[in-house]
């Protein structure tokens, strides 16, 4: 299997600058607790040992530092990147790593950094996006451009641009990117993945599950893909439904692993990607 690291020059650029806010010793310290989080969620052993002590609120509490590691892993560790994640967010760090030079021109920059490492740790969206649009102000050829310094209780503009005879004030507002709704719910099931996930990989079981809910997630208890799947897959014989009530419907279907590792073994293929899926599974996510 041919797996290499995407190491994108400007999300690299724009990685090291922010660590460089923090320190080898704090970067450390935050990515140990991420590190910890995703193994007690994936290894059953260590969540007994773990969930009681590891408060996931501590992963909501540093969504900055969730955006750092997921950039890491894009660069240097494919096998722990989450591209259903990392999506929405490198995109902005490309923009801003292909510009850094620009965007460390732009007056209050490195305070708007700060505050989005450390004590807007929890929401950093609305300041990547105050980020970029100053930057696309800089990159019109605005040559003072200005990220405003917070004066609380008082009310200030986000951004200033100026040019001789001319000059704007920019308030910036974008809306949060994910409901705490769906935090718990991708939370829970990666409780009900792990269980179930150590079951395939332990019987060998090469499939691929096409799963629709009919309930909300937390009203089922987190051994539910185990317990209501794993005799039903022992002894499947053919593809189809095996399962379809009120709560949910399942679909499985083979893996043709001979065939897969036949084109890895002939094509330069990066993981994790919709490319990789296909030849993985036979088809691209259709939503």
């Amino acid at each position: 299997m041919n797996i290499y690291c995407s190491r994108d020059p400007d999300i690299e650029r724009l990685l090291n600058w922010f660590l460089s806010f923090l320190g080898p010793d704090e970067w450390r310290n935050r990515k140990n607790i991420f590190e910890q989080y995703l193994n007690s969620v994936h290894n059953p052993k260590q969540r007994l040992k773990t969930v009681q002590t590891l408060d996931p609120s501590l992963i909501n509490g540093d969504r900055i530092g969730w955006y750092l590691y997921l950039a890491n892993a894009f660069i240097s560790a494919p096998d722990k990147y989450e591209p259903t994640q990392g999506s929405r967010v490198l995109p902005f760090f490309k923009r801003l790593g292909e510009s850094l030079d620009l965007l460390q021109q732009i007056k209050g920059v490195e305070n708007r950094v700060h505050r989005l490492l450390f004590s807007e740790r929890s929401q950093p969206d609305s300041i990547i996006f105050e980020l970029t649009t100053a930057l696309l102000w800089a990159r019109n050829e605005w040559p003072d451009v200005e990220l405003e310094t917070e004066d609380p209780p008082n009310k200030h503009f986000d951004i200033r641009a100026a040019r001789p005879g001319d000059e704007w004030f920019i308030e910036s507002k974008r809306l949060s990117k994910s409901s705490e709704y769906s935090l718990q719910e991708r939370e829970k099931w990666l409780l009900m993945w792990g269980k179930f996930k150590d079951y395939l990989v332990e019987n060998r079981l090469s499939l691929l599950l096409d799963i629709k809910f009919h309930v909300e997630l937390n009203s089922l208890p987190d051994s539910f893909l185990y317990d209501q799947l794993a005799d039903k897959l022992r002894l499947l014989a053919f593809p189809g439904t095996v399962v379809s009530n009120e709560t949910w419907i399942v679909n499985v279907s083979f893996i043709d692993l001979k065939s897969a590792q036949s084109r890895l073994k002939g094509e330069l293929v990066q993981y994790p990607s919709e490319h990789f899926n296909e030849i993985i599974v036979g088809q691209r996510k259709t939503s």
